[in-house]
């Protein structure tokens, strides 16, 4: 028998004792010892009985506060991954967009402006094919990147020792490619497009980390 049952039990067999003592004393609530039933000692609740069940029912309330909490913070964290991937999707999805709206942009700027062959922009737009790209698809990128860092002039030069079309910091980097890296456009935009393979992959890619970044 359990301690519930015990106490129930006890209970019971104090009702029958009260019942036993009225009947065989009349009005008088006192029990002979003639008269008295004889109680199992395993029957008897003592205070430590009754100290154990409140311990025990103590034990389960807070047993079940515990299990309770534990699924509320699981829950919780669970909403904020939710929410964190939410938010690294939209961040991936509005680059994605950034970078089609800049070729776009960039391939209408090509298109208003006429490439000499000659010139910087063509003779890089000639290049291109030879590094594996196509030149449909990366030179408005690049066109994008080198406009924004020198203009393609050669003589581009800032205050932090950046020089030429590709902005080579320092410009003497160059020199790996030509002793006239300071003047010739053809020496500058070959080391820029091997700059830009060996870090980014190709123009779009260093377009991009230039528009999330500010520099390449």
């Amino acid at each position: 028998m359990n301690i519930f049952g015990a106490s129930l039990a006890l209970t019971s067999l104090s009702s029958v004792l009260v019942a036993t003592a009225s009947s065989r004393s009349g009005n008088s609530p006192t029990v002979s010892g003639a008269t008295a039933i004889a109680v199992p000692a395993e029957l008897v609740m003592t205070r430590q009985d009754r100290r154990d069940i409140a311990a025990t029912r103590r034990d389960y309330r807070v047993a079940a506060a515990a299990r309770q909490a534990a699924a509320a913070k699981a829950a919780a964290a669970r909403a904020a991954a939710a929410k964190a991937a939410a938010l690294r999707a939209a961040a991936a999805r509005r680059a994605v967009a950034r970078a089609a709206a800049a070729r776009a942009r960039a391939s209408r700027s090509v298109a208003r402006v006429p490439i000499a062959s000659g010139d910087p922009r063509g003779i890089a737009l000639d290049m291109l094919p030879s590094f594996g790209w196509s030149a449909a698809a990366e030179f408005p990128c690049l066109d994008s990147l080198w406009l924004r860092e020198s203009g393609w002039r050669v003589n581009a030069a800032n205050a932090s020792g950046a020089y030429g079309i590709p902005q080579a910091l320092p410009g003497s980097k160059m020199a790996a490619y030509g002793a006239d890296w300071q003047t010739d456009p053809r020496t500058q935009i070959t080391w820029g497009l091997h700059y830009i393979q060996g870090r980014y992959g190709s123009p779009c890619g260093a377009w991009s980390h230039f528009q999330t970044n500010g520099w390449y």
